[in-house]
């Protein structure tokens, strides 16, 4: 995160002085019994849990200096903080501590590096940085579902292959797997699989392992992909999507729609379709019919967001369309090894299944 060697502790703590807190600064008073060992390892795993940072102690919330009462006899030994803090984290956080003075008082500079897994206490508690609405931060309580997501993200693994546990092959819908076999057959499609019988197409899109014991065969690909809704609803309840429009600053419509990814789709199209009016424009001597949005415009992130989103987070796929803008949001942040630095030129889905479904179809 931070190059020790370029930067000095002095310099990073008067930069973060400037910002203030931030998502990647904290302040912690650390007077004589203000702050606690445990609040120290508290705010350690959170910035880690988030992008790493500064964290400065003996310094108020508002930026002022108040200084660092001694922790270790008559003083404060910053080989001994790191070791506390290393060996009450879970996995252990090696940071890098510094001892400064500020305004001619002590400060203590923990860097904290941001971790590629999820990390808590020793004692069992998880906390996470976040940005309230007002555009503070705070420490939050990192859940379960959080958790699961980023552990599955670091070891690169695909959530739609979590395996159905209970799920049958009775509790898909054949309207679904029709639907995904007719849009394989016309278009772009890959023609061969809209020959398949049902269970070849399953274990084609490696939704469908008969290697595994019965009730555990399907995986959450094949609900996200072809459960009934009421499968859907208990395998994956986080599925879901709302489409609203806003004219002229009013809610014009907003509709919740529940259904396996193929559907919700084309409902998603069927919505925009039917709103994505022409204007004529003249080109020279012609008139040029010009669309509201270009089609490949209106599928491409709608695609993206049903097959790139993370379906362990909470909250649906938010599309909006304004009189202005069409926009397209679904939770969960880049994939692993995907920066705004290299997104226009590396693709790396967060589910493979996923997207090799989408592509076939």
């Amino acid at each position: 995160m931070h190059n020790y060697d370029r930067v000095s502790a002095e310099e990073r703590a008067g930069a973060a002085l400037e910002t203030g807190e931030s998502y990647t600064v904290e302040f912690k008073r650390a007077t004589t019994g203000a702050t606690s060992d445990n609040d120290i390892v508290l705010a350690v795993v959170c910035l880690a849990n988030g992008a790493g940072g500064c964290l400065l102690l003996g310094v108020e919330d508002d930026g002022t200096v108040t200084g660092l009462a001694p922790r270790h006899g008559e003083r404060t030994n910053p080989h001994l903080l790191r070791a506390m803090i290393l060996n009450r984290t879970e996995p252990p956080v090696a940071t890098q501590v510094d001892l400064i003075q500020l305004e001619g008082l002590p400060v203590a500079v923990v860097d904290v590096p941001r971790m590629s897994t999820p990390v808590g206490t020793k004692s069992g508690t998880y906390v996470r940085r976040a940005i309230r609405a007002d555009g503070r931060p705070e420490c939050v309580p990192y859940r379960a579902h959080e958790i699961i997501s980023r552990g599955l993200s670091a070891q690169g693994r695909d959530y739609a292959e979590t395996a159905a546990r209970g799920v049958r092959i009775e509790d898909l819908d054949p309207a679904e797997i029709e639907r995904f076999r007719a849009l394989c057959g016309r278009g772009r499609g890959d023609r061969a699989m809209s020959g398949l019988s049902d269970i070849e197409m399953l274990r084609a899109l490696r939704v469908l392992r008969s290697d595994l014991p019965e009730g555990e065969q399907l995986n959450l690909g094949a609900v996200l992909l072809f459960g009934r809704e009421a499968t859907l609803a208990e395998s994956v309840p986080t599925a879901e999507c709302l489409f609203q429009e806003t004219r002229r600053g009013t809610l014009a419509t907003n509709e919740t729609i529940r259904a396996p990814l193929l559907k919700t789709a084309e409902r998603l199209y069927d919505l925009l379709d039917v709103r994505n009016s022409e204007e004529e424009v003249m080109m020279g001597l012609q008139r040029v019919a010009v669309p509201r949005i270009p089609e490949q415009t209106l599928r491409e992130p709608i695609a993206n967001a049903l097959v790139h989103r993370d379906y362990s987070e909470l909250g649906p796929i938010r599309v909006h369309l304004s009189d202005e803008t069409l926009r397209v949001s679904s939770p969960g942040g880049f994939p692993p090894g995907i920066t705004l630095a290299t997104i226009l030129d590396d693709s790396r889905p967060r589910s493979v299944l996923l997207a090799d479904a989408f592509k076939r179809a």
